[in-house]
């Protein structure tokens, strides 16, 4: 894709759910919404939690599963 920082985001989603899978937690939290608090979309900033496709949207910044 052409970002040398995106191994560096990708690994700050994918990390937690793996450790989650390996030690059993059924539950992950966020320290915080990236987007809220340094300047993205306010759309989601009154939720609890993200959307699963707003939270891939964000992630592949667009382009869907099939670009990975």
């Amino acid at each position: 894709m052409g970002d040398p920082f995106l191994p560096f985001i990708f690994g700050q989603y994918s990390a937690p759910f793996r450790a989650a899978l390996q030690y059993n937690v059924n539950l992950v939290f966020y320290g915080e919404d990236g987007e809220v608090e340094y300047g993205g979309v306010m759309e989601h900033a009154d939720r609890a939690s993200l959307p699963y496709d707003v939270f891939v949207q964000n992630l592949l910044i667009g382009g869907g599963l099939s670009a990975w």
